[in-house]
């Protein structure tokens, strides 16, 4: 079953005067939106794992960090999985590395 369309105020916005928009540079939008993120009150990180043969991502959403390390755990038991994961003040990357490759810096499962 389809779900209800939410309506939107887009042309409300579109028409709006440019004088209710708060001016903003190129500088203050890239380090607010491109360097940086915003994740809600109820979200404690998300996962994202790349399936390193394939390249398929999928992405988990978790509420609790107990749940979001139970998931992480079961995630680096597969050496295909590439995990980034994001909470609201850090992103880290991990990945299964071989025995004898160098440190690249990143963290290993």
């Amino acid at each position: 079953m389809a779900k209800d369309y939410f309506p939107n105020n887009w042309k409300r916005i579109k028409d709006a005067p440019d004088e209710v928009f708060k001016p903003c540079t190129w500088d203050d939008f890239h380090d607010w939106r491109l360097c940086s993120w915003d994740l809600p009150e109820s979200v404690a990180c998300i996962i994202r794992v790349s399936k390193i043969d394939s390249g398929k991502v999928t992405e988990y959403v978790y509420k609790s960090g107990k749940h979001a390390s139970n998931k992480i755990q079961q995630l680096c038991t597969d050496p295909n999985n590439e995990i980034t994961i994001a909470d609201d003040e850090e992103i880290h990357l991990l990945r299964a590395v071989p025995f004898g490759d160098d440190d690249d810096g990143d963290d290993e499962c």
